[in-house]
This record gives C-alpha cells, sequence and structure tokens, in this order.
C-alpha cells in the first residue's frame, strides 16, 4: 500500500494582496440614498472567546478611509454603521436598517478628508459572533448644496477581482446597487472591548493608495536585502517565492531566499537565482513566481524569512505599503504573522524595516505553496490509495 498526501489549492503567504501599480478603489457618493457597502463574514480577534458588541453606549466604532470630503452642508447627513445582508436584493447590500450606526450632520465635523477616520456609533447596538455575514454601510442619506464624500476601498491590481465573492464591495451611486469591479473593503470594527472585527482577505492599509517602490542593489549603503519576516501557526508546503517589481536591465540579476532563524543566526534554506536575461519584462512591474528546485515543509510557530537580494549593483526594484497603525496591522497578517524585514551585506540577523514604526510594514514578496493538512503523517491528514 502507498499514500499520497491530498494537498489544498495553490496560495501565498502573507495573503493580503498587493498592487504595484497602486489606486484605491474610490465610490463617491454626493445624492440622497447613495451608498457603499462593504459584506463578508467576520472574523473576530479570538475565534474562540465569544461574540461581540459594538454600541453606541460602549463607545465602539469603525474606523475607514475618506478621499475628497465637502460636507458643509446643515442639509446633508452621512451614516456609518452596521446592517444585516438583505435576503431579497441583489447584488450584495445592506437590508436598509442600521442596528448600530454613527451619523453625523454637514458643517458638523465628524468626516475627514484624505483621512482615516473613526467612526464612533451614536445610536444603535450590534452583537457579532465569528464568522457572521454583515454588512457595513456607508450611506449618505441626505445631502444639501454640493456636498460630497469619497470613500476607499483596495483595488488590489496584481489579482484579478473583477467577479471576486466575499468579501465584496457594492455601491448605489446611480440609482441601483452595482458590484463594484476589482475592489475588496477597507474597514475594521472597533468593538466595545477593544477588541476588533474585520474581512478576511481586507487588509487595512492606509490611504496613501500608491505603494512606495524601493530600488536598490548590492552596493547600496543602509541595506541591500529586503523581504518579508514570516511566523505562521501552521505547517506550510513551500514550493517558491513570489515578487511584485522591476527588474531595471538585463544586467541587474538577483537572488531569492529562504532563511530559517532570521532574527538570530539566519540560515539560507533555499535559494532561486534570478537571471535578469530571462526576466518577461524590464524597468516594469511584473508579478513574477519562481519555484524551488525541491520544496520544503516549514514548521509552525517558527520565524522564517523570504527576500531579494540583488547580485550585482544594477537595482531591482520591491513595493512597500504601511497600516495605518500597530492594531490595523493585526486586522489583516501584518505584524501579526508577518512584516519587512532588511539587513546589509548579506551579513547577521535580519531587523524590521518599518520606517519607524515597528511592525506596520508589507513588502511585495511572498511564499509560494500549500497549507498542510491537519495531522500530517497521521491519518486524519492522509488518505490511502490501495
Amino acid at each position: 500500500m502507498s499514500q499520497t498526501l491530498i494537498l489544498g489549492s495553490i496560495n501565498r503567504l502573507p495573503t493580503v494582496h498587493f498592487s504595484g501599480a497602486g489606486a484605491n478603489a474610490s465610490i463617491t457618493v454626493n445624492a440622497a440614498g447613495e451608498t457603499c457597502v462593504f459584506a463578508g463574514n467576520i472574523i473576530l480577534e479570538n475565534p474562540l472567546g465569544g461574540s461581540k458588541t459594538i454600541s453606541a453606549a460602549g463607545g465602539g466604532s469603525i474606523t475607514w478611509i475618506a478621499g475628497a470630503v465637502t460636507f458643509s452642508n446643515a442639509g446633508s447627513t452621512f451614516k456609518v454603521g452596521i446592517q444585516d445582508v438583505s435576503a431579497a436584493s441583489s447584488p450584495t447590500q445592506g437590508d436598509a436598517t442600521f442596528d448600530v450606526e454613527a451619523s453625523f450632520t454637514g458643517g458638523g465635523g465628524g468626516v475627514t478628508a484624505s483621512a482615516v477616520n473613526t467612526s464612533v456609533m451614536t445610536t444603535g447596538t450590534k452583537t457579532i459572533a465569528h464568522g457572521d455575514l454583515v454588512a457595513i454601510v456607508l450611506s449618505l442619506t441626505a445631502r444639501g448644496g454640493t456636498d460630497s464624500i469619497v470613500i476607499r476601498a483596495m483595488a488590489p491590481a496584481s489579482i484579478s477581482l473583477a467577479n471576486n465573492g466575499f468579501p465584496t464591495v457594492s455601491e448605489n451611486t446611480s440609482g441601483v446597487y452595482a458590484k463594484t469591479a476589482s475592489a475588496v473593503p477597507l474597514a475594521v470594527i472597533n468593538f466595545d472591548d477593544g477588541t476588533l472585527g474585520w474581512f478576511h482577505g481586507a487588509p487595512f492599509f492606509n490611504y496613501n493608495s500608491t505603494p512606495t517602490s524601493l530600488a536598490f542593489n548590492s552596493g547600496t549603503a543602509t541595506a541591500d536585502e529586503y523581504g518579508n519576516y514570516i511566523n505562521y501557526p501552521f505547517t506550510y508546503n513551500a514550493i517558491g517565492i513570489a515578487f511584485l517589481g522591476q527588474i531595471s536591465g538585463t544586467s541587474a540579476d538577483a537572488e531569492l531566499l529562504l532563511y530559517s532563524d532570521p532574527l538570530g543566526t539566519p540560515v539560507v534554506q533555499r535559494t532561486i537565482t534570478l537571471d535578469a536575461t530571462q526576466a518577461s519584462a524590464t524597468a516594469s512591474a511584473i508579478n513574477s513566481v519562481h519555484l524551488f528546485s525541491t520544496p520544503i515543509q516549514l514548521k509552525a510557530n517558527t520565524p522564517y524569512a523570504i527576500t531579494m537580494r540583488p547580485t550585482t549593483v544594477n537595482n531591482v526594484t520591491l513595493y512597500h505599503r504601511d497600516v495605518g497603525s500597530v492594531s490595523q496591522g493585526e486586522a489583516s497578517e501584518i505584524g501579526t504573522y508577518c512584516y519587512a524585514c532588511r539587513r546589509l551585506d548579506n551579513t547577521g540577523a535580519f531587523s524590521d524595516y518599518n520606517g519607524g514604526t515597528a511592525k506596520t510594514r508589507l513588502m511585495s514578496v511572498s511564499l509560494v505553496g500549500t497549507y498542510m493538512e491537519q495531522g500530517v503523517n497521521i491519518c486524519s491528514g492522509q488518505v490511502g490509495v490501495f
């Protein structure tokens, strides 16, 4: 008898979406009743810790991001809150009843342009269990004058999301609801007790929508190797490394590396050599996947690093994006399971690379592979083939 391990689909770690082209989706509400809806199943910080409540009495809030804002007319009312997802209407939308909401009047403040907004609830209460399907609804319920509010969503250009399911974004900005193409939600629930709830696959990147490019080479003075420190609570079969970046020219050779013990004594576990003459394009952003000659099983709760290292004085470019704060990073994988790291001259331990803010940055390099089935090496993770 032989045994075959049935693996899941190929995925990336970190799993958060990353765009090199760099633009957030913008939903503009500028007429009475126009609405933006973020919908999906909510993840709680402690999925086994019971349901959580967001209420006006308890000071709960919703964090979201605004673009351009004109909100000066007292005849305008803007609401941010939570509704149940309608079972009677399509595409995905709220049921038109706010269970809990923050309500703002034009000219009275509460909505800040081009910034992260934390809207404290003013009416109602909502209790949410892990996995509940809910809609975070942002609506200009009444409009005076020329008031207009732009709501930001994530638009990860490097991954096709034109037909994604949950989490999803929809909008009523033309009299009827329509799915917002290639967008995922950009909002976090702050419950009364301070814990968070968020949509899986929707990291809370800050409002600077364009990722920052970072060009470096083997002679860079501050650091010449960049990537991500990772430490996940599960076993993972790594088969390669992917990056979103640029190769400056046909002489800009580099390496993609996987290290163990990156913060102590780094040990190279796998190396992929990038010959720049074989790149599909130079001097422009490419989303490229490269496989190890031999896959490697990564242990759970064990630190590793995945990096790019130029081997010449010709530039390569990676991108990085930041979450707004450490707590907002917790509403994704950033800081919790991975964060940007770097080192100089291929020697010594790696350190975090976060522009002075601890563990809030993500580089555009990731592992490629599959999650290991539970109980690998025992029957619960294997299927016998006779």
